[in-house]
């Protein structure tokens, strides 16, 4: 990218223009950086758990693909171990992800529940 100071200008109106273009990208980087920081760890899941990580990963699904997304959630412990936790986020993040991309949902639901195994 030139610089911005380095560009001949014609008028105050090009640069206004050149700098709101400008102000757009870096909030563009800005949203990639922090959706890639919250891929990398979500620290949703440290600070609030799985339950309330997974309903925010709806709420963003559903704003970014306008499909609504029922979440549901049955006797989930707290804490959870961490490695269950990230693990559950990332199966829940990846379907989601695979709704959006391939399937032609009117409605999506996710049911988190746990249960005891008896063996």
């Amino acid at each position: 990218m030139v610089a911005l100071a380095k560009l001949p200008l014609e008028s105050p109106r090009e640069f206004s223009g050149r700098l709101a273009r400008l102000t757009d990208q870096i909030g563009d980087l800005s949203k990639d950086i922090h959706r890639i920081a919250r891929q990398l760890h979500p620290s949703i899941l440290d600070e609030l758990g799985l339950e309330a990580a997974l309903r925010s990963e709806c709420l963003i699904f559903s704003e970014q693909h306008g499909i609504p997304v029922e979440f549901v959630s049955h006797k989930i412990p707290r804490p959870l171990a961490t490695d269950a936790s990230v693990c559950l986020y990332r199966v829940a993040q990846e379907s989601l992800r695979n709704i959006g991309k391939h399937a032609r949902a009117d409605l999506v639901r996710v049911d988190l529940e746990a249960r005891s195994l008896t063996v």
